[in-house]
Parts: C-alpha cells; structure tokens; sequence
C-alpha cells in the first residue's frame, strides 16, 4: 500500500497519569527522598516507602492489565503497556528469521540504511505465528532511478496491473524521494519499494528501521490472501495501515517500554490534540456504514487511518497479543467477512465492540 509517512520531529512526554514520569533510572531499593511518592519508569510504578530510618524505592508494579471488553474502558490507561509487553514477550520467545531477504539498489541509488534484515526479522519474530512469504525483495531507488525502480518492480510481480506507477509515488522529485510501499504478487513474491534521496533523511523512521519494519508488515497482511480470491482490501483500510504503524513501534522498539513510547507517540500524537476526535467520529471512522472497499475513508485526512488504525491495534493487542491481529486477516483470506472474523478472534461482536473501543480511546488520548 503506498504511502509517504509524515516525519515530525517533536519531544514526547510520557502519559499523564497524576504520576510523575522517571528522569532517570529507579531501581528497587535504592534511596528515594519522600515517602509514598510515587514515580514511573519503564512502565511501572514505584512507590516511595518508610523502611525504619531510610526511603527506599519499592519494586516496580505493572499497570493492571485489560483481560476483555468488560474491563478494558477501565484500564484504558494500561492499553499500551501491555500491547507493548505481550508484543516484546512474543519476540523475545520466538527464533523465527524471517524469508529470505534479496537487496535490490538502483544503478545510481544508495540504500537507506542496514535496518532491512534486522527489521523483516523483528517483524517476522512478532508475528512468528502468521503465514510469511519465503523471499521478500526489497528495492531502492533514487529520482534517478525513477525508471529503472517501476521496471525492476514489474519484473518482480510479473507485471501485476496494480502495480503501475508505483514507483513514482513514492518518489516525486530529487529531493522529494521518501516514500515506501509493499506488494506482494499472485505466485507469492513480496516486494518493498523504497525510495531514497540524498541527502540520506535523518528522522527516526528513516535510520531505525521502522519504514522497513511497516512495509514488510504489510506482506505478512497480505501473504493470507495469496492462491485466493480474496484480498487484504477485505480489511478495513485503517486496520492494515494502523496494524502496520503498531508494529513499527512494536518491532523495531520492543526491547525497552520507554523507546516503544516514545515512537507510539510520535505517530499518535494528533489524538490528543484539538477538540476533532470525538465519540461519534471515531465510532463513524472505523465503522463506516456499509463499506464494501477503501474508498470510504479517502474522506478523511489521510494520516487518520496510521493514527487511528494504530490505537485500535493497539487495543486489540493489549487483550490478546499481536497474534490475533494476523488470525483475523487469515480467516477474512479463507472467506469470512470482516465483522464474522473479528467475532471468532475477539468473542464480541464488531458492532458491539466499536463504541467501546472508541471511549477506550478518548480516555487514552484525552482525559
């Protein structure tokens, strides 16, 4: 799917909860000035404790999880800690390497970065459970290399129809040549789509691997569908461009709550911002009535669809880890609608779930 992800560069607090984020390092035990204060570091909350003469920190208490829809508008508060722990939990478990990974660099082009593998591996590992391509080729391309980049992308999907003018979306002018895309071909072949400008960008999504980490992901979502007749366009639009956003952050920062925070933040971050995002919006945006393809939500501004898409999986992998976001996509592959599969995979129907996900997400972002 393509597109050409903002880039912001902002300072990012962590969440206002009434309780102080850490500045530094807490470790249990060590010394802390004030008793019963309370501080969070890494997603945990400690408390300063009275022990005889001295004040010390006690051990660090996680956030109370969501376990379903019943409780999960009274743990709002915790939605990203715990899409963030199941997530890192499920990478840290798994040996997964990924498909086999084939560069492609244009004639007069340089590659971005080193994060391919690294990246496709992260994914692949956060969603060890779903079906993945064999091969993945990622290609890069300068202005330059406009031609030589739609050429090699033809080649790759064996001329697919869809995939025309790929190449100059993505890349617009010399210095206007940021954009990535994903597409994965009839018989299975997975392709990234990169294009790259020099000067080589130096915002986070271009030097950590998170635009690598988004556009792979969008291959697993559609490796499902491949020997079918259906497609990841059976999906809401905001479901795999908002999955995909999720697992950048995910992925390429699952080792340290903070980092995750921090990269989920700076793609959300106009969530908590102005008086637009209401109940009745969000529950007509990712619930539009009768929507039969993606053309409902062109609309909207078009960043909505990662923010918003990203809060909502964010939210379904806090109740029941990453893997069920990928089983959902699977069973709309073998034929069920989206509403039919969200209910085998969330026990709740769609309709029922949308105005509860909605207020979950308006006490996340907004109170």
């Amino acid at each position: 799917m393509n597109k050409r992800l903002a880039i912001a560069v902002i300072t990012i607090g962590l969440v206002a909860t009434g309780v102080a984020p850490a500045q530094a390092a807490v470790k249990a035990g060590a010394k802390c000035a004030s008793a019963k204060a309370k501080i969070i570091e890494q997603g945990l909350t400690y408390t300063c404790l009275k022990n005889g003469k001295k004040l010390t920190w006690s051990k660090g208490v996680e956030p109370k999880a969501p376990t379903s829809f019943a409780d999960l508008e009274q743990n709002a508060k915790s939605v990203a800690y715990w899409a963030w722990k199941k997530s890192s939990a499920e990478i840290a478990a798994s040996t997964a390497k990924g498909p086999e990974l084939v560069i492609h660099i244009g004639p007069n082009s340089v590659i971005l970065n080193d994060r391919a593998k690294p990246a496709m591996e992260l994914v692949s590992r956060l969603y060890s459970r779903a079906k993945l391509p064999k091969e993945v080729n990622f290609v890069y391309y300068g202005f330059k290399d406009l031609a030589w980049g739609q050429s090699k992308l033809d080649e790759l999907t064996k001329n697919d129809p869809n995939a025309g003018n790929e190449a100059a979306r993505n890349c617009r002018a010399e210095l206007d040549c940021t954009g990535g895309s994903a597409r994965t071909a009839r018989d299975g072949t997975a392709v990234v789509l990169i294009g790259v400008q020099v000067p080589l960008p130096t915002d986070s999504i271009h030097v950590t691997g998170t635009l690598e980490a988004h556009e792979f992901t969008h291959n697993v979502q559609q490796a499902p569908s491949v020997g079918t007749n259906r497609n990841w366009g059976m999906t809401p639009r905001w479901y795999t461009e908002g999955g995909a956003t999720f697992a950048q952050a995910a992925a390429i920062f699952y080792a340290t709550y903070n980092s995750y925070r921090i990269e989920r933040d700076l793609r959300t971050q106009d969530l908590a911002k102005g008086d637009w995002l209401t109940q009745a919006w969000l529950e007509e945006f990712i619930n539009p009535v009768g929507w039969t393809d993606w053309s409902v939500w062109e609309k909207y501004p078009g960043w909505r669809v990662y923010d918003v898409g990203c809060a909502v999986t964010e939210i379904l992998t806090a109740l029941k880890g990453p893997a069920a976001t990928m089983e959902l996509i699977d069973l709309v592959a073998q034929g069920d609608t989206y509403d039919q599969a969200f209910e085998k995979t969330y026990g709740i129907k769609w309709v029922d779930a949308v105005p509860i996900i909605s207020r979950t997400i308006l006490k996340e972002y907004k109170s």
